[in-house]
């Protein structure tokens, strides 16, 4: 069937649903409402709509089993309280490789590595992780290692680890000479325990430490050199989720060690010289974009899918696309872009991250208060009200300026236009669910901002969440808008649109205000967030402090409030 697959197995119904469409909605929730048990699985589908979502709650009763491979779908049922949802993680196959950050990196080596290790400290890019390096020395060379290594590094301090040492990021400790080195909690301990491996510092006693400290944020780094050391810890590093890598043998004279850890099959890669360098290269990668980088990649997004972030505020769009590299572990900035550009799935998973979606009802009650005092002035002579949520994310402002509006007896009168660019939210928002563990907060913000009825008396209530009155929701129109790149959407009395512009650049906040200006009837009133700042001249506040300003008349030079003529 078009949009989803119905299998019977037994008195169990599979249904794969692959594609939410209007013509099979119905389709869909009668199948769920006939069968005794199911599984439903949601393949790529980042929301559902209301219709479907009170239809998975009517048969909570029977035994179901819901799985979803989409994160933000995921988190929306958890919240619903669809406890026994399964998240499958979605398949990120950027490379073969373990991309998390290593918080420590182990490098022994034996004949032959110190020079092996001072070219991989060469290459290491800035980063916060600490390094230990093992090698095996002569006890009359007095710890001469720490003094050569420092020369071939410009990002990190070198030291020769001392006993009850705290461990610090950024920095690289060498194991003495004739001590055993180990780590527990944030400090390295030396010891004068027997030899292991007829070495002193040995490589395994390090290794296991720091598997056991670090697991799966540990890489184990095995170089040249004679003897087994090392060889007999890589199954703890292995069950512990740490990184193995053992250098290509044909590479060094001395091979043993490389050879015995290889035939331990306990390791992850087999890399010559060049390929460990590049590996942790890209594991300590941090994105910590050029402005240039920033402004070419932006660039070429609005190229590409038409989408304008450039004039974002450069801090926030930078950290938006820090958080998504390190959540899908690109390899680079390099790997990140052309996944991005080259695939719209990867473009959206991007976009949802440069979207921030967090409200509530009734936020900043003081600023409901004083605007239902202003409107109730304002509203008074008007026939058909038009108002627009800028950016409303998923319309918690929306529906309460709805509710707001009907204690006033001005919600018959009125169309409250509800946008944002980000589809997923907007879905969301047309389904007025939220979790029922948020009603009392909600109800507190009301009361605090003049509220006087029962307000679960606009709700609909289920076990584990609300949904706004039907009445309310059919007063509310949703649409997808860009401030960045879309025009006037209609001329309204009322706009409201708050802790959207905080993330724009000057010149784009005021080209947004620009807009605001040119889509308000002369007298109307823009609401802005706690901390943005109206640079339009042509408004006057109404409220400094609730950031409530008016649409002026232009006289001459003069400006003047409608209000106060």
């Amino acid at each position: 069937m078009n949009g989803f697959l119905l299998h019977r197995n037994g008195d169990v119904d599979k249904i794969v649903v692959h594609s939410i469409k209007k013509e099979t909605i119905d389709s869909l929730v009668q199948s769920l409402m006939e069968a005794r048990e199911y599984e439903i699985s949601f393949f790529n589908i980042k929301m559902i709509p209301l219709t479907l979502l009170l239809a998975l709650e009517k048969t909570k009763t029977k035994n179901i089993r819901i799985e979803t491979n989409e994160k933000r779908l995921a988190t929306y049922l958890r919240q619903m309280g669809f406890d026994s949802l399964r998240y499958l993680e979605k398949k990120t196959p950027f490379s073969s490789y373990n991309r998390s950050f290593p918080k420590a990196i182990a490098i022994g080596g034996s004949a032959g590595s110190l020079e092996k290790i001072t070219k991989l400290l060469q290459t290491l890019p800035e980063a916060e992780t600490s390094i230990f390096v093992i090698a095996h020395q002569k006890k009359e060379s007095q710890n001469l290692i720490a003094p050569i290594l420092r020369r071939y590094t410009k990002h990190y301090d070198v030291q020769t680890a001392h006993d009850a040492q705290k461990i610090l990021p950024g920095t690289i400790y060498v194991a003495p000479v004739d001590k055993q080195m180990e780590i527990h909690g944030e400090y390295i301990f030396l010891n004068d325990k027997e030899e292991r491996n007829f070495a002193k510092p040995s490589i395994s006693v390090t290794f296991e430490s720091l598997a056991k400290e670090y697991e799966e944020e540990f890489v184990a780094i095995l170089l040249c050199g004679y003897g087994q050391d090392g060889s007999d810890a890589l199954e703890t590093v292995k069950e512990l989720g740490g990184t193995v890598i053992v250098q290509q043998p044909f590479e060094c004279m001395a091979t043993p060690m490389l050879t015995h850890a290889i035939e331990t099959k306990r390791f992850d890669y087999i890399f010559p010289l060049e390929d460990i360098a590049a590996y942790l290269q890209e594991r300590l990668w941090h994105p910590s974009l050029t402005k240039e980088e920033l402004e070419e990649f932006l660039e070429k997004i609005n190229d590409v899918y038409g989408y304008d972030f450039r004039n974002y505020d450069v801090k926030h769009i930078r950290r938006r696309i820090e958080l998504f590299y390190k959540k899908y572990e690109f390899g680079s900035f390099t790997a990140l872009q052309y996944r991005v550009l080259q695939n719209r799935a990867f473009f959206e998973m991007m976009f949802l991250e440069f979207s921030i979606n967090v409200s509530t009802f009734f936020r900043q009650p003081a600023a409901f208060a004083k605007l239902k005092e202003i409107l109730a002035k304002s509203l008074k002579e008007k026939g058909v009200i038009k108002i627009w949520s800028a950016g409303c994310s998923t319309a918690e402002e929306p529906y309460s300026l709805a509710i707001l509006l009907e204690e006033m007896g001005l919600l018959d009168r009125c169309i409250i236009y509800a946008t944002d660019m980000n589809d997923t939210a907007l879905q969301q928002a047309k389904n007025a669910a939220y979790p029922k563990e948020r009603f009392e907060d909600f109800y507190i913000n009301y009361k605090a901002a003049g509220g006087k009825r029962s307000f679960a008396s606009y709700f609909d209530i289920y076990e584990d969440f609300i949904v706004v009155k039907k009445r309310l929701r059919e007063k509310v129109l949703f649409f997808k808008h860009n401030l960045v790149a879309d025009g006037v959407l209609n001329e309204f009395q009322l706009i409201f649109c708050r802790n959207v512009i905080i993330y724009f650049d000057t010149e784009l906040t005021n080209r947004v205000l620009r807009l605001f200006h040119d889509s308000l009837e002369t007298g109307g009133i823009l609401v802005l967030g706690e901390s943005e700042t109206n640079r339009e001249t042509d408004f006057v506040a109404l409220d400094e402090k609730n950031r409530i300003f008016q649409k002026v008349v232009k006289d001459g030079n003069n400006r003047q409030n409608i209000d106060s003529r």
